[in-house]
């Protein structure tokens, strides 16, 4: 993955150093619709063309990303660590980058982490979308397998973080939401790509989870008693009002509001299916 954000960001420093155009200096006092209207963009022939950007792709970039130590064992088992050739680390030879490598990441050498997975396969589908190579959705396919079987927990709802000494980590209560986002990703792509439902399901139960055990709602504002029932402003009738019922829910997140508000709105409220507060 490091490879191809190097890639990218050394492609957006390519456009953005030829050539740059000039742009009407904006003061501090404009807004930023002002900025917007005003600033010249990149002639599209000015751009590279489709065929350079899958060249880019299938010759500079993917070339890292297909050998056998990237796709791994069984492939689809990605990687986590890979030195500067491409190899896979070991750790009784590694490579000097690694061995050399910062505190902060020799801890982490001993980690397998399902991020990585996840954002391997997503590269793999993203490939193929561009190309329409086969091989490149077989390896999406493979890391997403692998995902669903090891990293997606069906006792919890969770997904693994990261495997240490082949256990997997932390417990589930544990978890960042940023970690599970990220086990979403290739499966996530890879659902757009196949519409596959087996994978829907799974994406969707770890969303509920997440809608579950993260969900924090805000104190009851003022006007609202501590058993969540609505403000007076919303007693008085003014559930009527979208751009109230929105700013309310976001702002409250109180079982009344949604109560009065959903069906205006269009909208279910998010986490438990249940509330418990009274209808004033």
């Amino acid at each position: 993955m490091k490879a191809v954000l190097w890639s990218a960001a050394w492609c957006v420093g390519v456009l953005a150093c030829s050539a740059p155009p000039k742009a009407k200096t904006i003061g501090p006092a404009d807004p930023p619709a002002a900025a917007l209207a005003t600033a010249q963009r990149v002639a599209s022939g000015e751009l590279p063309s489709v065929a350079r950007w899958r060249a880019h792709l299938t010759d500079e970039l993917m070339p890292f990303w297909m050998t056998p130590d990237a796709l791994g064992s069984p492939v689809g088992n990605f990687p986590t660590f890979r030195c500067n050739d491409g190899t896979a680390f070991r750790p009784a030879a590694p490579c000097p980058e690694l061995a050399e490598a910062g505190g902060w990441i020799k801890q982490e050498l001993g980690r397998d982490y399902t991020r990585m997975k996840s954002r391997q396969a997503f590269v793999y589908g993203v490939a193929y979308h561009v190309t329409g190579e086969e091989p490149y959705l077989a390896a999406a396919a493979a890391g997403v397998t692998w995902l669903r079987q090891h990293a997606y927990e069906r006792d919890t709802g969770s997904a693994v973080s990261y495997w240490e000494n082949g256990k997997p980590q932390p417990p589930a209560p544990q978890r960042t939401a940023q970690d599970l986002a990220y086990a979403q990703l290739g499966l996530a792509f890879y659902y757009y790509l196949t519409r596959d439902p087996e994978v829907l399901a799974d994406l969707v139960r770890l969303e509920q989870y997440m809608m579950k055990a993260y969900w924090d709602p805000a104190p009851p504002p003022a006007g609202a008693s501590s058993a969540g029932s609505c403000p007076t402003a919303e007693r008085q009738g003014r559930a009527s009002d979208k751009s109230w019922c929105r700013s309310s829910i976001r702002s409250t997140h109180t079982c009344c509001c949604w109560r009065r508000c959903s069906k205006i709105l269009r909208s279910p409220r998010p986490g438990s299916a249940t509330c418990s507060c009274s209808r004033a």
